[in-house]
Formats: C-alpha cells, sequence, structure tokens
C-alpha cells in the first residue's frame, strides 16, 4: 500500500501504528529508508541463480521483473512476480524499476 503523503498514511493507522486490512493488521514503520543488500548468489529467486528452477518461469520479457509460478500456490491464480536483481525488500528498488513494477 503506498500513501502520497505521511499524514494521509497516518490518517489511516491507529495509535498504536497499526493498519487493518482486510482483517488483517500491519506494522507500520514510517522510519524504514532505502537499503542496499549484499546480492546472495544462493538465493533461489535470483534471475542469475544457475540453480534457480527456470521450468517454473513463465515470462521474463521485463528488464527487472519475471513471472514464475509458486511450488506451492495459494489459489489457483496465485503467481509471482519477482525482480531480476536480488533485494531484501521492495523499498530497495530503484524509482524506474518502480516505476515498471507498477
Amino acid at each position: 500500500m503506498r500513501f502520497e503523503a505521511a499524514a494521509v498514511a497516518e490518517a489511516f493507522v491507529a495509535k498504536d501504528q497499526q493498519l487493518a486490512l482486510q482483517g488483517r493488521l500491519l506494522r507500520i514503520n514510517f522510519k524504514m529508508k532505502r537499503v542496499k543488500t549484499q546480492e546472495d548468489k544462493d538465493c533461489w529467486f535470483c534471475f542469475e541463480n544457475a540453480s534457480i528452477e527456470r521450468d517454473l518461469i513463465v515470462w521474463s520479457e521485463s528488464e527487472h521483473f519475471y513471472i514464475a509460478m509458486p511450488k506451492g500456490p495459494v489459489c489457483d491464480d496465485h503467481f509471482l512476480l519477482v525482480p531480476k536483481r536480488h533485494i531484501a525488500h521492495s523499498l530497495e528498488l530503484a524509482d524506474e524499476v518502480e516505476e515498471e513494477f507498477e
């Protein structure tokens, strides 16, 4: 979920820094910043990893992302949209990569 301004986000968040979303409570951290992570050559999602299960990849035409079928889908239409470059969380996406994601 993205908010255009902190004030808008704060309006949705309770005093205990939690947001109720579809029956689930999400903890909000307003202080989180973009960080850099080291490449993980053994990450089983990294596109460059030689041991990635390529038979699960259904589309990889994007410069920054690929789509794969999960080994254990949550529902029939479940798929994974995965960045090709290793990141720890979505806040590490560069602005141009984030634009492609949206």
